[in-house]
């Protein structure tokens, strides 16, 4: 069952990857081809179809994940409103430590909005999926890039390699232990190269933002594009 869960796991993230990595790749192509940029010659292009279906897909596909997660909570709920109630007279929550999943210490980002949703009626499908997506979307890409560059930098300045290594040595000596929270503030010289790979090699270099209306500002009228 675990190897299941495991393969399942690994299954959906390698799907909306896929998915993520071919719309940003026809976001890449409209952003290099000006006239693409204008919506309704978008539109009438091949690439706006496609990428009307893919988005589509990852939205079906985190709906069912979203769906079946809440599932498995009220199954979870279920079996453990039936234990007895803890000694401070409140009973263990499924949400809290060692529920649903106990290797973890805190509760998913998932089962929180499924909560937050819970508590919040108007808290809806739609804006728990939006979530999802946001640091699904921000999270792979971005993070990969940032090692890939950061590797990249350490390899062109062995002299800057060395003393993170000399750090990590200072630290960790010859213990092959898990890094801590604690060890976290110990490691400033290696905090500051991050730091520098992010300042020369941002993951997210620009963000693109459109208005739905002309906006006055002061004097001066900001049109809403025909682009975007």
């Amino acid at each position: 069952i675990v190897v299941e869960i495991m393969l399942q796991k690994k299954m959906n993230s390698l799907i909306i990857m896929s998915q993520c990595n071919r719309i940003h790749r026809i976001h890449m192509e409209r952003f290099l081809k000006p006239w693409l940029q204008i919506k309704w010659i978008f539109k009438l292009s091949r690439l706006s179809r496609l990428n009307t279906f893919h988005i589509a897909a990852s939205r079906a596909f985190y709906d069912q994940v979203i769906e079946d997660r809440r599932q498995l909570l009220k199954e979870e709920k279920e079996k453990h409103s039936n234990q007895p109630v803890a000694g401070d007279g409140v009973n263990n929550s499924i949400y809290q430590d060692n529920n649903v999943d106990s290797s973890r210490k805190r509760p998913a980002l998932l089962d929180t909005l499924l909560k937050a949703s819970e508590e919040n009626p108007s808290f809806t499908d739609v804006q728990i999926r939006d979530e999802v997506s946001l640091f699904m979307i921000g999270g792979h890409e971005t993070t990969a890039f940032t090692l890939a560059m950061f590797f990249y930098l350490m390899a062109k300045h062995p002299g800057h390699q060395q003393l993170v290594v000399d750090e990590l040595a200072e630290v960790f000596g010859d213990s092959d232990r898990p890094c801590t929270s604690n060890d976290f503030a110990q490691l400033k010289y290696l905090d500051c190269c991050i730091k520098e790979t992010l300042r020369l090699y941002p993951g997210i270099p620009l963000m693109l933002r459109s208005i739905p209306e002309d906006i006055q500002a002061g004097r001066h009228t900001i049109f809403n594009p025909l682009y975007f």
